[in-house]
């Protein structure tokens, strides 16, 4: 398979304990799943120079399996990054060809022959400011060739530059695992209230999700979050990000929850905030 967790906020109905972990037990997803991911990656404000961005798409039939999480803080621990529960085989299904839409290009994704689909990067910037439409088409309804597809309109976040002094604005290569995170950064525009900054780190088989208003220009990512990581080679993923959903009816039936994903890279003095760091 070529893509499951990825670092942006899963819209799958999960398990949550809060205050402390699961045991990471995956349960059986009563409804079906349908998710799209698009990221942008604009390194300079106000350029197109260098921009990018990757689609993906992901759908589970009802009756999949999910992983148990739980929640510190303002982060969500999910221990089955890798390998995920049991995503394979009769758990995927695809919705034909997705396309989507934006101010500056039209880029399209196919379903390979196992339903699933590889996250595509297309070089060119998606769209220059918070709050302009991106129209996502899928063929079909997920699974039925005989069920028409659908589209849905969905917001862009602001691009978010990572403040002097925060971490990761500047080139990183270790995180020390013992202290609190605060991080600070301005928008190019003004946030919706919808609007999220994402911080993520990825260590082993375990991801570490926060996400705070995009609006309040600052989050404490919390030391006992951190200490869920594994120590050494590990990953980061800074974003703003909006996120919707909605639920669709199957003519079978069954409830869909589709899940929109829109998010940008936060920039910093070195591009934009997503590489490989070592865990202290």
């Amino acid at each position: 398979m070529h893509r499951r967790v990825c670092p942006c906020l899963w819209l799958l109905p999960l398990a949550v304990a809060c205050g402390g972990r699961t045991d990471g037990s995956p349960s059986p997803d009563p409804l079906g799943s349908a998710g799209f991911w698009i990221k942008s990656s604009v390194p300079a404000a106000g350029s197109t120079s260098g921009g990018s961005f990757t689609v993906a798409a992901e759908f589970l039939r009802p009756g999949a399996t999910s992983c148990a999480t739980s929640t510190i803080g303002a982060c969500t621990i999910n221990p089955c990054l890798s390998p995920p529960p049991a995503v394979t085989g009769s758990d995927v299904t695809d919705a034909g060809q997705v396309t989507v839409v934006t101010s500056t290009t039209t880029a399209a994704i196919e379903p390979e022959t196992d339903g699933d689909y590889a996250t595509q990067t297309f070089d060119v910037a998606p769209w220059m400011a918070g709050g302009e439409s991106i129209t996502v088409a899928w063929a079909h309804f997920p699974g039925s060739t005989t069920q028409t597809g659908g589209t849905f309109v969905a917001g862009t976040p602001p691009y978010v530059t990572l403040s002097p002094g925060s971490p990761f604005a500047d080139p990183t290569s270790t995180l020390d695992r013992t202290a609190d995170l605060t991080f600070s950064w301005t928008s190019d525009t003004a946030p919706a209230s919808t609007d999220l900054l994402g911080v993520y780190f990825d260590s082993g088989s375990t991801q570490v999700g926060c996400n705070f208003d995009a609006s309040a220009g600052t989050g404490v990512v919390p030391a006992a979050a951190l200490q869920t990581l594994g120590a050494g080679a590990g990953s980061f993923d800074i974003h703003s990000k909006r996120v919707t959903s909605e639920n669709l009816t199957a003519g079978d039936g069954s409830t869909w929850s589709f899940g929109f994903n829109v998010d940008a890279y936060a920039r910093t003095s070195y591009g934009v905030a997503t590489g490989k760091v070592t865990f202290r």
